[in-house]
């Protein structure tokens, strides 16, 4: 690295594209164009120079998530994961319309899907501590939910009422 250059470590932090983007999965077309491109290049170009011991403390603050298992082995190695040939199984698991007895959903791929093709955002929503998005979203049962992102938990929609 030339003389007065930053080291990698001391470029500001990026959060992992999974924070950035919680609603586009990993190896989607929504990485490969459009803003999801533009992050993840930028993040690449941040996390590749970063040293060993600096992606192990990284990869031990932003743990990999549901969907995105094996995501920095795949930095490293190259390889995908063997779940991700198997996907297109975990998201038709998780189509379908929302059922009476949902009233909090945590599966990654069941909360993406409801988020695309059922809900509706209705507003924005004050951020509770720890998360980093946060909205409040319609069903066309007339349900109000709860859609939030956070760094412990991940994703999560929480039925606020009741259908009509």
């Amino acid at each position: 690295m030339a003389p007065g250059l930053p080291t990698p470590e001391a470029a500001p932090l990026m959060t992992p594209p999974w924070m950035a983007f919680p609603l586009i999965p990993w190896g989607t077309l929504g990485w490969r164009m459009g803003l999801g491109e533009s992050y993840f290049l930028q993040w690449q170009e941040w996390y590749e120079p970063l040293s060993e011991h600096a992606k192990q403390t990284y990869q031990l603050e932003w743990p990999e998530r549901e969907g995105w298992l094996g995501f920095y082995e795949t930095l490293a190695e190259g390889t995908l994961p063997a779940w991700f040939f198997d996907r297109e199984q975990l998201w038709q698991a998780a189509a379908g319309p929302i059922t009476p007895d949902e009233t909090l959903v945590v599966s990654y791929f069941r909360v993406v899907w409801l988020v695309r093709h059922v809900l509706e955002l209705v507003q924005e929503d004050e951020l509770e501590a720890g998360e980093v998005k946060a909205a409040i979203c319609a069903a066309p049962d007339g349900s109000r939910w709860r859609f939030s992102c956070s760094k412990a938990s991940w994703l999560t929609l929480t039925r606020l009422s009741p259908a009509t």
